[in-house]
């Protein structure tokens, strides 16, 4: 994907993310990961740390039916 003015993207840090756009991003080779930090400074010192978790499926939203228990 590109963004950016052109740049491309090959991570993203969410606070929350749904299985659907989990799986978008996925297939466009673009890692996820969970914020774990309260600022985005922070949150990319973690990252290029290697010490934000990267986020899978089962820690998803799967639906809207009845809430995800996530936020």
């Amino acid at each position: 994907m590109m963004a950016m003015g052109g740049r491309s993207v090959d991570a993203v840090v969410v606070g929350g993310i749904g299985a659907g756009a989990l799986n978008r991003l996925n297939a466009e080779g673009i890692v996820v990961y969970a914020s774990m930090a309260r600022t985005v400074k922070e949150n990319l010192d973690l990252l290029g740390k290697g010490q934000l978790p990267q986020l899978s499926l089962n820690q998803v939203c799967q639906g809207h039916q009845g809430g995800c228990g996530h936020h």
